[in-house]
């Protein structure tokens, strides 16, 4: 298992347009991982002011539900 420090970036993944130039970057960042229920993503990105992804699980009996809620903020957005 990897160890993980809240707020530490783990990684530097970078987005490919057509899977060779580079269009952006990201420093996969945990705020919070909960085994078996889920985790908070906040990971600095080059196109975004704000990238967070907040993913939850949940079990009750036979079934599962996965729920992803993003929140996201362009540098460049305009209104």
């Amino acid at each position: 298992m990897v160890p993980i420090e809240p707020g530490k970036p783990l990684f530097r993944s970078w987005i490919l347009l057509f899977g060779i130039i580079p269009i952006d970057r990201s420093d996969l960042t945990l705020l919070r991982l909960e085994d078996g229920r889920g985790f908070v993503e906040q990971s600095p990105m080059l196109s975004m002011s704000l990238w967070r992804h907040v993913r939850t699980l949940e079990a009750d009996g036979e079934t599962n539900a996965v729920t992803d809620e993003l929140t996201f903020r362009p540098r460049l957005a305009t209104r």
